[in-house]
């Protein structure tokens, strides 16, 4: 707590605490007062050109970035940090998130206090105000949109977006966005092989900088090209320091699960494991979840995030796969989340625009038209018709089934998406478990660099995913760089929720006759489906997490508590 500041400040930080030892948070400059936490990607680069010794911790190093550059300063540390400044002199106060919202924090004023935390939890036990549920956004997330980039589950509290600056003064707030990537056909090679050879060497470098470090490291292992490709080169590294790499696979409890379209399969063990036989410095795991269900996934999801999340239908393996890194003493987990924008793009085949698209802009147009995502929610038409809430998803440019022919205009819309939400949800799984995680496909350097690739690069009259293909094939095996299916997550999602729904009826029930529930879905509908075991496992699930989240927030005497 800072009394000597013109606002209180409380300052919390869920770190493990072996992370915070000899390391400093706070740091004063003239008339400011600056508080950090960072943990840095490119902190060789940082320290020649600060002039500092490599000993410096990263928080210092962001310190003395921003010192010297002020909020220019911000846009060269790369990695995830968040920053916050108190200006004694202009009584102005700064939030700032790193590029890619690797980090997560939140913030509430009250009573002219400014208090802000890394655990929604904490915040609501140290707040003295009411806090409300903010439940367009709580909706919205049961049709799959993630809403505003700084909204939460409560109306008055909020997170500082990613890449942003936010700047309190005299009673007014200013927010700058202070980096997005320029996507233009910049770099331009005579040979096709040098953009490979660029892009390995880039690659290679951002995972020899992560691995600088005595840390158990791991990384998640499917049978796609994106995570693959990260393993096998942080794998590669590892081994020229005698190290081990742990990859984990999730996957399904029968490797028979049976899957309705011929271009998708459920086991993706068989192909992981083809990757993890490549190196010897590979412990695979191959994690089927068999502990844990789809509710206690939505349970510790609540319990985690303290607030309802998109993927819910995940969740379960989540968990399961964090538990089991914890076990193996894990540090820092690579994943490759944003591998499709970046290397392994187009993930989609574009589609010719359709005779009659016309009409279909037309219905979007009318006001009692209701979108696919809409009719296949659960949501009430009352509270649909009194929020206003196709019209409010369509001034938000919710478009669940974007796609254009233009690839550039294509990457733009889904980066916007991918960025605005950055990685909470991973970041608070991660921290739960005392685990670092980090996505090296969303490092800023990569980003920058893919996009200024011509596209003939990516897509041509080989295929699509061009660039990630060639680049893999010293790396990886011809089975997962031509492979033309694609595996389903949760795949047997479906019948591990008939199978331990019993269990859990009498709570999902309980949470249904919430009256806020209630004012949100069709609960009866909700019932009669799960009853008829006819439903969408996601959209229910879904559904059920968003339930639970409200039933816990407004029910002080649950059964967590005993």
């Amino acid at each position: 707590l800072i009394k000597e500041s013109f606002f209180d400040v409380i300052i919390y930080a869920q770190f493990p605490e072996e992370y915070q030892k000899n390391q400093s948070f706070l740091f004063e400059h003239q008339n400011e007062l600056v508080f950090i936490i960072a943990h840095l990607h490119n902190r060789l680069e940082l320290c020649q050109a600060l002039g500092l010794p490599t000993h410096n911790h990263d928080s210092k190093i962001v310190f003395e970035a921003y010192k010297k550059w002020k909020d220019k300063g911000l846009k060269k540390c790369l990695g995830k940090w968040m920053l916050i400044s108190l200006n004694f002199t202009t009584q102005q106060i700064a939030l700032a998130r790193d590029h890619m919202g690797m980090f997560n924090y939140y913030y509430h004023f009250v009573n002219n206090s400014l208090l802000f935390s890394t655990n929604l939890e904490l915040l609501k036990q140290i707040t003295p105000s009411i806090l409300e549920l903010n439940f367009k956004h709580i909706a919205g997330l049961a049709i799959g949109f993630n809403g505003l980039s700084d909204e939460t589950a409560y109306n008055n509290i909020f997170k500082v977006s990613p890449a942003h600056i936010i700047k309190f003064q005299n009673n007014k707030k200013i927010t700058q966005k202070y980096w997005e990537p320029v996507f233009n056909e910049s770099i331009y090679y005579k040979k096709e092989d040098d953009y490979i050879q660029h892009f390995i060497s880039l690659f290679t470098n951002i995972i020899n900088e992560l691995t600088n470090n005595n840390h158990i490291i791991a990384s998640t292992l499917s049978s796609g090209l994106d995570s693959s490709f990260v393993s096998a080169i942080t794998a590669s590294e590892l081994l020229k320091q005698n190290r081990i790499l742990i990859a984990i696979t999730s996957t399904v409890k029968n490797p028979q699960t049976p899957v309705k379209s011929p271009y998708r399969y459920a086991d993706e063990a068989p192909l992981a494991q083809l990757v993890a036989h490549q190196y010897p410095n590979i412990v695979h795991i191959i994690d089927k979840s068999e502990n844990t269900n789809p509710f206690e996934g939505l349970i510790k999801a609540v319990n985690t995030h303290h607030s309802p999340v998109r993927n819910a239908g995940n969740q379960y393996w989540l968990f399961s796969m964090f538990e089991q890194l914890a076990e193996h003493k894990v540090n820092t987990l690579f994943i490759g989340q944003m591998g499709n924008l970046t290397y392994s793009w187009p993930f989609f085949n574009p589609k010719p625009r359709h005779p009659f698209h016309w009409l279909q802009q037309l219905k979007y147009l009318l006001a009692f038209y209701k979108p696919y995502y809409i009719k296949n929610s659960y949501l009430n038409s009352s509270f649909i018709k009194q929020q206003h809430y196709v019209s409010y998803l369509k001034k938000q440019q919710y478009n669940p089934n974007f796609q254009s022919q233009n690839l550039i205009k294509a990457r733009q819309f889904f980066f916007k998406q991918i960025q605005s939400f950055g990685y909470t949800s991973w970041n608070e799984k991660a921290n739960q478990y005392g685990i670092n995680i980090i996505d090296p496909t969303a490092d800023v350097r990569l980003i920058e660099f893919c996009f200024s690739l011509p596209n003939h690069i990516f897509s041509n009259k080989q295929g699509n995913r061009m660039l990630i293909r060639k680049a893999a094939l010293n790396y990886l095996p011809n089975e997962i760089i031509y492979n033309p299916q694609k595996a389903i997550q949760s795949a047997d999602a479906f019948e591990r929720f008939i199978k331990s729904y019993p269990l859990y009826e009498n709570l999902i029930q309980s949470s249904l006759q919430i009256e806020a529930v209630q004012h949100i879905f069709q609960t009866k509908k909700i019932i009669h489906h799960i009853t008829e075991k006819k439903f969408s496992t996601h959209v229910v699930l879904r559904t059920l997490l968003i339930s639970l989240f409200i039933y816990f927030a407004t029910n002080k005497s649950d059964f967590r508590t005993n």
